[in-house]
């Protein structure tokens, strides 16, 4: 899709599942990896809405 500006990168959200380390008590306390990227093992489809990243104009669905 290319926004009404020309530009074609958008933000999204995405869901995803990292390792990381935790407490005693099961609670956050740091990432595995100073790179978060490093430690997802899971990632789901990104989701609206998606902002366009030039004039900030906003899109339910990518199309």
């Amino acid at each position: 899709m290319i926004c009404t500006c020309g530009n074609d990168r958008f933000i999204g959200h995405q869901i995803i599942r990292a390792d990381v380390i935790v407490g005693a008590d099961g609670s956050f306390l740091e990432n595995v990896t100073d790179r978060l990227e490093d430690s997802i093992y899971d990632a789901e489809k990104p989701y609206g809405p998606f902002t366009c990243t030039a004039c900030g104009r906003e899109y339910d669905e990518l199309r």
